[in-house]
């Protein structure tokens, strides 16, 4: 189980295959732009506007990746979300 502390927020990255919804494949400059991702775990001083589950989006360069079990981890701020995402179909 991971557990953070203060105002990080560690979330699975969501990763799209690189293609568009029509199909199309994305280069991979243009997947590094930003990066769709989903909370699993939040501090105690992340504000009530985030949630677990919620689908984020972030600049591809914020945040600290590791990885658990094979699979693609982000820790990041509050500060550093641009949106909250409602819609699941939003590629990037």
């Amino acid at each position: 189980m991971l557990k953070t502390v203060k105002d990080k927020i560690i979330c699975v990255v969501l990763d799209d295959g690189g293609k568009t919804e029509q199909g199309l494949f994305l280069p991979e400059t243009s997947k590094k732009d930003y990066k769709k991702i989903k909370v699993v775990e939040m501090g105690p001083d992340v504000s009530d506007a985030v949630n677990t589950d919620d689908r984020l989006i972030v600049s591809g360069m914020q945040g600290a990746p590791f990885k658990v079990d094979g699979v693609e981890h982000l820790v990041i701020t509050e500060d550093q979300i641009l949106f909250i995402s409602e819609d699941e179909k939003i590629t990037c």
